[in-house]
């Protein structure tokens, strides 16, 4: 179901300052038609940083067709993060194939670095780094993939007081990251691939929602909730 509640740029909730600083998807195997799905329905002027982050190889293209396909699909503006990048609302960032992304001070940090854990781009990695940088201003969704990339880091974002959105197993591709990051006992929801883009407008812009949709932190965090 797409999002037409905020379509409008003089809609009093395209323009308000969200609680929420940033949003990051990441998949694997499987992935692209959930991104695609998710970035479809978020509405024009979803005023949030949006990365999108999967496991991909280097190809010999001058053009990134995840950028192209993804642009194809949503009305966010798509481009390639690049490195000491700063980021913007409004925008849907691809993480380079075959690299390291993390985030340091709201900009980006693009490396040739080794793997870790044997992925490249690393979600862990990622994730660690945007926990530290957003803390409870952080929302990330885990969608389909095959092993347990992210599970790790999902900690890490729940332990900084972030939110963890799961794509239901049952509707994924590939259920192993889903269930990896289930396992972990930090998932805040595990809702079907159509919901999640309502969920995230809902968490980000409409006033007063994160504390209608506070989430418990487990106890070992030291967090009584997510703000």
């Amino acid at each position: 179901m797409e999002n037409h509640l905020i379509d409008h740029p003089e809609h009093p909730w395209a323009a308000r300052q969200s609680d929420i600083g940033l949003i990051a998807l990441v998949g694997s195997a499987g992935a692209l038609q959930s991104f695609r799905t998710i970035l479809r329905a978020l509405p024009p002027h979803f005023s949030i940083p949006v990365l999108v982050c999967q496991h991909r190889m280097t190809r010999n293209s001058p053009r990134d067709i995840l950028v192209q396909i993804l642009q194809s699909a949503c009305s966010l503006p798509v481009m390639q993060a690049c490195d000491d990048m700063l980021l913007a609302g409004g925008m849907a960032y691809v993480a380079p194939p075959d690299r390291q992304l993390t985030v340091i001070n709201r900009r980006t940090s693009v490396r040739e670095s080794r793997p870790t854990d044997n992925f490249r781009p690393s979600f862990n990695l990622l994730f660690e780094s945007l926990a530290a940088d957003y803390g409870s201003r952080l929302i990330v969704v885990v969608l389909s993939g095959s092993l347990n990339d992210g599970a790790v880091g999902v900690v890490k974002v729940k332990a900084n007081g972030g939110r963890v959105i799961v794509q239901d197993p049952d509707g994924a591709s590939h259920r192993g990251m889903a269930n990896a990051a289930i396992s972990t006992g930090c998932a805040d929801f595990v809702l079907p691939l159509e919901n999640i883009a309502s969920a995230l407008t809902a968490i980000a812009m409409v006033p007063g929602a994160t504390d209608l949709f506070t989430a418990t932190s487990p106890a070992w965090t030291g967090r009584r909730r997510s703000v």
